[in-house]
């Protein structure tokens, strides 16, 4: 393994162009139909958040609590199993796996860091060949999910935080990032080497700003 180098992807916009969040939400209720009036609750939560009321997290955990709520760590696996298997086939972008493969056969020490929950995460990053993980952790009680979050949302600064928990930074020469969105603005701060892949707007600005257009990558 090259222990001089270490590659840091985020999932939702950058390796697969959908919101698994989403997607997952969707088997939940396939699983649970009679929860779907509750979803309409966080519409509400949604529009405030756009307001500036709600924060990220509340809205994620709300939509968590709605839909998986005392539903077996089993059965949520299994969905996340069969969900995988389906995203894999023709959710993810060609380029990602390429990219993937490159840094894998370099030698390069490779973490996927993620805002989306735990217990699909891991089974995405293991048909992806991604032996280390950082995502947001749903809380788990008697063998169910809660609902709630197990510790912080892994978003924005939190990110940083987890990898820290991980790895000493100062051990690599250098330090890769992937992501499509701004709020991996503080990841993209760490790195030696940034990629902004199909980047938001706001994104886009701040690499233009630091001019590093050449480090903005269109994956389909």
């Amino acid at each position: 393994m090259n222990n001089k180098t270490i590659v840091f992807f985020d999932l939702d916009g950058t390796i697969t162009p959908r919101d698994t969040y989403k997607d997952m939400l969707l088997y939940g209720l396939i699983k649970r139909p009679w929860r779907a009036l509750l979803v309409f609750l966080s519409v509400y939560d949604l529009l405030l958040y756009k307001l500036g009321k709600n924060t990220n997290t509340f809205v994620k955990e709300n939509l968590l609590r709605r839909i998986f709520i005392g539903i077996s760590l089993k059965d949520a696996q299994s969905m996340a199993v069969s969900y995988a298997g389906v995203l894999l086939r023709y959710g993810v972008k060609k380029q990602a796996i390429k990219t993937l493969d490159d840094h894998k056969k370099k030698g390069d020490r490779i973490v996927l860091v993620s805002a989306s929950f735990d217990f699909y995460v891991n089974e995405i990053a293991t048909r992806l060949g991604i032996n280390e993980v950082i995502a947001t952790k749903a809380q788990i009680e008697k063998g169910c999910l809660t609902g709630s979050l197990d510790g912080e949302n892994c978003y924005g600064e939190q990110k940083i935080v987890r990898i820290k928990q991980l790895v000493n930074l100062d051990d690599f020469t250098n330090i890769i990032t992937y992501t499509d969105h701004h709020s991996d603005l503080p990841l993209i701060n760490i790195a030696t080497t940034a990629y902004a892949v199909c980047p938001n707007q706001r994104l886009k600005e701040h690499m233009d700003n630091l001019d590093l257009e050449k480090n903005v990558l269109v994956w389909s």
